[in-house]
């Protein structure tokens, strides 16, 4: 897999000011579509995702990665849920329907590659269908 930063951004996580990576989305790998990665503590996403939403995603992944890194199962959902409440009430609706699209691209790959993740992920997707209903 090869990662080409195409610009490094920040956002503000936990009180402290934490870089972030945009990377092309073309790794020379399978993938699932506008991907993120916590990057063991240096996240990266693929430029493909909006740049109005990358900063929802990477949140999620710190949030997820270290804020839960002690819990057990449901942490993609607890993250999932409190990405969700920062994101504006007039752009949330437009914000989930793109979310979901995410979640199902990851499902789908998942599927394909027998991803350890699949259970997590598939719960935080059923819970963005929920919601669309």
């Amino acid at each position: 897999m090869e990662l080409k930063t195409l610009k490094t951004r920040t956002i503000r996580f936990d009180g402290k000011d934490r870089e972030y990576d945009v990377v092309n989305r073309n790794l020379g790998a399978d993938c699932p579509r506008w991907f993120i990665s916590y990057g063991n503590g240096l996240p990266f996403i693929s430029d493909e995702v909006p740049e109005e939403y990358m900063d929802h995603m990477v949140f999620h992944e710190l949030y997820e990665f270290e804020t839960l890194a002690n819990h057990g199962e449901g942490k993609c959902l607890e993250s999932l849920k409190a990405e969700l409440e920062r994101v504006p009430e007039d752009q949330r609706k437009d914000y989930m329907n793109f979310r979901k699209g995410v979640f199902e691209s990851l499902v789908q790959y998942l599927e394909r590659t027998g991803g350890a993740l699949l259970p997590e992920t598939q719960k935080s997707l059923d819970h963005l269908r929920r919601l669309a209903e």
